[in-house]
């Protein structure tokens, strides 16, 4: 599911107000406290929403950044984060977005790209 910057903004400012770490956000563009109240919200269909870990910023899983499209108000499409993992230096950076991959979206596409990636990186050093 994609949510705009707005709404991740919009979401941490909730958090932050109700002194919760995460919201969840339907694709409606409700937000919840509760992730049982936004999987209520859709009948229980987990690609329907989304949590935002005000914390670090990071939508869809705790301590993971999801990468943002500099372009556009929704979250990166895979070319735009494929271009993103050509441009880290190291294995550590491109792990955040498998696993934010792994555990969001799980676009094949781009776990094969940063796997690829980071193979590179390994063998140069």
């Amino acid at each position: 599911m994609k949510i705009s910057k707005e709404q991740i903004k919009t979401g941490i400012e909730l958090a932050e107000k109700h002194n919760v770490k995460s919201i969840f956000v339907n694709d409606k563009g409700e937000f919840f406290r509760l992730e049982s109240d936004a999987k209520n919200s859709v009948s229980s269909d987990h690609d329907r929403y989304v949590s935002i870990d005000a914390s670090t910023e990071s939508v869809g899983l705790p301590d993971t950044k999801a990468v943002i499209a500099e372009s556009t108000n929704d979250i990166a499409t895979v070319k735009e984060v494929n271009a993103y993992i050509d441009t880290c230096t190291d294995v550590d950076s491109i792990l955040e977005v498998v696993e934010a991959e792994k555990k969001g979206f799980n676009r094949k596409t781009i776990i094969a790209h940063a796997t690829k990636r980071m193979n590179e990186l390994k063998t140069k050093e």
